[in-house]
């Protein structure tokens, strides 16, 4: 970033120089060329806008990846619990089941 903020700033004077030769030449056509810088640089603002846009949706879908993420996780974890513990229940019916049988 301080090397795109030095470039933004070296563009900057250059084109401020451009505006001022432009405006001394005798050629009127060069003339008011701040004009022209304004409107591209007015042009350039919305495309900034939707890249920092676009960033901030990124950074929100990859918060929704990591929540998934975690969620999948803990889904997975409880279901092994959930067979366990299903495992168990059985486990106690069958010995119940062969305890009633030797009775």
């Amino acid at each position: 970033t301080i090397l795109y903020y030095f470039g933004r700033e070296e563009l900057r004077i250059f084109s401020g120089e451009v505006v001022r030769f432009g405006n001394r030449c005798k050629d009127p056509q060069w003339h008011n060329l701040e004009r022209y810088f304004e409107k591209l640089g007015s042009e350039l603002s919305p495309q900034r806008q939707l890249k920092e846009e676009a960033e901030m949706v990124m950074q929100q879908l990859m918060s929704f990846v990591q929540y998934t993420a975690e969620l999948y996780h803990e889904l997975h974890a409880l279901d092994r619990f959930d067979q366990d513990y299903r495992r168990k229940l059985q486990e106690e019916d069958n010995s119940n089941a062969t305890q009633r049988g030797k009775c």
